[in-house]
């Protein structure tokens, strides 16, 4: 069961990993970048699954034990879809979903407006300045064709 979610703001686009709880909803999320209270979508149990990468602990019990916003199918070996990329310029990181087939080519920092570009080698941001490269290079790494 997975315990940690990437909690979006829908208001300003922050991003932060939260811990959950195995046995507890969360109702209510205070966005650390606008301050606004987030509060369960209609017909969702808690913040997690309205605006988390992945549901709360109750839920994910009753669905697939691997959650597919996080991985590709288990046919192919398992791709990390999620990266924190950090500004060279300003420092601010940021939680940012990766597309799996392409490469993003320009990223704007939201700490200062900066338009990153990839480092000279690199084929992509995620793989100059994310935690974990692309997913194209993940699968090339583990010697898959795409």
């Amino acid at each position: 069961m997975v315990l940690m979610s990437v909690i979006t703001c829908p208001h300003c686009g922050h991003a932060a990993i939260e811990r959950m709880r195995s046995n507890v909803c969360r109702i209510f999320y205070d966005c650390r970048g606008c301050g606004v209270r987030l509060k369960p979508r209609p017909g969702d149990c808690c913040v997690f699954c309205s605006y988390g990468s992945v549901p709360c602990p109750p839920v994910q019990a009753k669905r697939s034990p691997l959650p597919a916003a996080l991985v590709e199918s288990r046919s192919k070996p398992r791709m990390v879809l999620m990266s924190v990329i950090t500004c060279p310029h300003c420092g601010h990181a940021a939680i940012e979903p990766m597309p799996s087939n392409v490469c993003r080519i320009f990223y704007d920092c939201r700490g200062c407006g900066v338009r990153l570009k990839p480092k000279p080698g690199d084929c992509c941001v995620f793989c100059s300045y994310g935690s974990v490269p692309c997913p194209p290079v993940q699968a090339k790494q583990a010697g898959v064709k795409q």
